[in-house]
């Protein structure tokens, strides 16, 4: 898949390391994900219904 996204998007190897690094170490949020579906259509109907 390194070979392939390399070719594709044409990117450096050391490029792509620095790339690995910063995906790997994303951490969640702490509360979890943020928005979730039911979450999110919570919101925008209160605000749809209150406008």
């Amino acid at each position: 898949i390194e070979r392939m996204v390399i070719r594709k998007y044409n990117i450096s190897e050391d490029d792509f390391k620095i790339m690995e690094t910063v995906v790997l170490k994303t951490e969640p949020h702490k509360a979890g994900q943020q928005w979730k579906f039911a979450g999110a259509f919570y919101y925008a109907t209160t605000v749809l219904t209150t406008i």
